[in-house]
């Protein structure tokens, strides 16, 4: 994901309004169910990727010096966090995307089927 420039205020610039009112960078478009399905998967690859990386950690903890050890937890548990939020904004979003197809059910399946 690239960084957002600010090259004008607000009202300068003509971004699209997502279905919760906020409003899409310029350029930018919502993500389709699919995709949001997608990138929910992947995210929790990721996460259950960091759960296993900490249990590594944890079991060689012996062979790791006390500082290092608390640095690198400190890191995997910092990244999980962020990842377990940006996975329940994804799925917050793939609900209101099944809630907002007006009863046709969503577009690539049920957002609990990760």
């Amino acid at each position: 994901m690239s960084p957002i420039s600010d090259s004008g205020s607000m009202s300068n610039q003509h971004g699209s309004m997502q279905a919760n009112g906020q409003a899409m960078p310029p350029g930018r478009r919502p993500m389709t169910f699919l995709e949001l399905r997608e990138r929910a998967s992947q995210i929790q690859a990721y996460i259950t990727k960091l759960q296993a990386a900490a249990l590594a950690l944890n079991t060689n903890r012996a062979s790791v010096g006390q500082a290092s050890f608390l640095t690198q937890m400190q890191a995997l548990a910092a990244d999980y966090r962020s990842k377990k939020e940006l996975l329940a904004k994804l799925v917050q979003a793939m609900n209101q995307a099944t809630s907002n197809s007006n009863g046709n059910g969503p577009q690539g399946g049920n957002p609990r089927n990760l």
